[in-house]
């Protein structure tokens, strides 16, 4: 039930803008040199609330970028099945004489 659930978030529409590289990108260097270098660190790492939200802004970030680079084959429709790919040159094959 949580599989069908998570595979049912990440292919849709919204997901797919979330997971796409240059959306990744884009918010890795938003959430980290934007932050940094606006001086908007400044402001929030002395409070606890501030501390604990960026903490928690880069731990997002990480795993949408970790889940972005990882999940390739979710995007592809279930019921398709692919043939495995097998070079000819680790099996003989009658055509040549390998």
């Amino acid at each position: 039930m949580v599989l069908r659930l998570a595979h049912a978030g990440l292919r849709s529409r919204l997901g797919r803008i979330v997971l796409h590289p240059a959306f990744t990108v884009s918010l890795f260097l938003i959430t980290y040199y934007g932050i940094y270098f606006s001086g908007m660190a400044d402001r929030l790492l002395p409070t606890w609330y501030g501390h604990m939200g960026l903490e928690l802004l880069f731990l997002i970030s990480g795993i949408v970028w970790a889940v972005s680079s990882s999940v390739d084959s979710l995007f592809a429709d279930p019921g398709v099945r692919r043939a495995p790919v097998v070079s000819h040159r680790y099996k003989q094959c009658p055509s040549c004489r390998c």
